[in-house]
């Protein structure tokens, strides 16, 4: 073999090497992809989770389904008072806003995920948590938050009474 045939040899071989990197590179960086959208896909289902729990309670505290409560949006339960009752912990919430302040650490086989929980009223225009006047609607602001990603996962709902 001759220096000219060693040289081809050494170019392709650094060539090769080079194209193993990139392909290697490559599929550590889509498994890491694929990694995130599952541990995001997780998160997401939690959030769900809480705002399908809350959707199977009443809107408000003083309301009681079999009665009417006159003197409403005024007579619902204090901005200040959002949360939940005496008492109350988050297996027994009883209404919609109890889960304001909420916060917990869910852990999964594969993740763990910190999970914290506004409620606010709103109304048709501002949607968003922390409006200050008492109305027939209600954010649930549900932000989920992990090490195995870089931002978090937050889903609003809007509860309606009646």
């Amino acid at each position: 073999m001759n220096l000219g045939e060693t040289l081809l040899v050494l170019g392709a071989l650094v060539i090769f090497s080079m194209a193993a990197l990139y392909l290697n590179d490559s599929k550590f960086d889509n498994d890491m992809t694929l990694m995130e959208t599952e541990f995001r896909t997780t998160a997401i289902g939690i959030a769900q989770s809480f705002i399908e729990e809350a959707q199977s309670l009443k809107f408000d505290e003083i309301l009681d389904d079999s009665t009417y409560t006159a003197g409403l949006p005024d007579n619902f339960t204090d901005i200040a008072s959002l949360g939940p009752d005496a008492g109350e912990s988050y297996l027994n919430f009883d209404d919609v806003d109890d889960f304001n302040g909420y916060s917990a650490n869910i852990n999964t086989p594969r993740a763990n995920y910190d999970v914290d929980i506004i409620v606010s009223y709103a109304d048709s225009v501002n949607v968003n948590p922390g409006y200050l006047n008492k109305s027939f609607l209600k954010i649930m602001a549900v932000k989920i938050t992990s090490i195995f990603f870089s931002d978090s996962i937050k889903l609003d709902y809007l509860y309606s009474y009646r």
